[in-house]
């Protein structure tokens, strides 16, 4: 399979696979670790309803729509996750009860889903890991109003 490089992104080595000829919605998401105080880890997520992929793209945002944290994609060597994709992600802010909304660019779709939980900001917080990833799922119409630990499914 041939690759070729998002030149939308911003990101020169985010390479997408070549079945998606035209990049048209891939996000120039960047992180920015300087501009918050406080910071809370998302150790490991999985998306429970969506095939996830090398060169899609988690990240989080505040109300207004600012970046508040992107996602790196690991692939575990152990445990029940081991060789699928799982993400990191290092959220910021500088105000405890911030609530924090996901989108998430599926690469081979060209497209940009909203995530249907969200977080209520705890510094030092850290949700999931290798073993028991935190689960987002892709919106969807309905509104289901479960809270888990610091994650809202709305």
């Amino acid at each position: 399979m041939a690759l070729w490089t998002c030149s939308n992104s911003g990101k020169s080595d985010l390479v997408i696979p070549s079945g998606n000829s035209e990049c048209l919605n891939c996000p120039n998401w960047e992180d920015n670790p300087g501009g918050y105080q406080f910071i809370a880890t998302f150790v490991a997520v999985i998306i429970i309803n969506h095939d996830m992929e090398e060169g899609d793209i988690l990240a989080a945002f505040d109300l207004e729509g600012n970046v508040r944290g992107v996602g790196v994609q690991l692939i575990p060597p152990f445990g029940p996750y081991e060789g699928q994709i799982v993400y990191e992600i290092s959220i910021r802010s500088n105000t405890i009860g911030d609530i924090l909304l996901f989108k998430y660019y599926d690469v081979s779709d060209d497209v940009v889903l909203d995530i249907a939980e969200s977080y209520e900001f705890i510094i030092n917080d850290q949700v999931g890991d290798a073993i028991e990833p935190a689960e987002f799922s892709i919106s969807n119409t309905s509104i289901i109003n479960v809270q888990s630990s610091h994650l809202v499914r709305i």
